[in-house]
């Protein structure tokens, strides 16, 4: 099997960050945007309930797949040969995974808050989704590399 380059901790900080700084992107697209709409619109209520529940079904699955589901336990138990650093890469590739799915959430407001024309929808779902993405830092599965 070819060898796969292993993601440096400085790597996965800078994919962190930049995740990271595309939802904060988002939330000045929505301010700079909104300045422009004279009322709010009207948004159905399926769909804010449809959005919503994605938007927190993504969160709890990016909390959840690093801490309980790929665990390096885990993927020991189910491949016993797998090196450190190949368990460290998988690590690395699932938390790329939580990233984005803590910044799909926050897209859902962003939706929402273009439908509605109502920059006051996309608040939560920014705080939120930062949230499920501070909680995924780099720093908080360093020791994946030195198992």
């Amino acid at each position: 099997m070819k060898q796969q380059p292993q993601l440096t901790d400085q790597s996965r900080i800078i994919v962190w960050a930049a995740l990271l700084a595309s939802q904060l992107m988002l939330g000045f697209i929505i301010w700079f945007r909104s300045r422009r709409w004279e009322q709010p619109g009207e948004l159905p209520a399926p769909m804010a309930a449809v959005l919503g529940f994605m938007a927190l079904s993504v969160w709890l699955v990016a909390l959840a797949l690093p801490r309980y589901v790929v665990t390096p336990e885990r993927l020991l138990k189910a491949r016993p040969e797998l090196e450190p650093d190949e368990i460290a890469r998988r690590r690395s590739e699932i938390l790329i995974v939580c990233w984005s799915l803590a910044e799909a959430g926050t897209l859902m407001g962003f939706v929402m808050a273009f439908i509605s024309r109502n920059p006051l929808i996309f608040a939560p779902f920014l705080a939120a989704g930062l949230a499920v993405h501070g909680l995924s830092h780099p720093a908080l599965f360093q020791d994946d590399n030195r198992r």
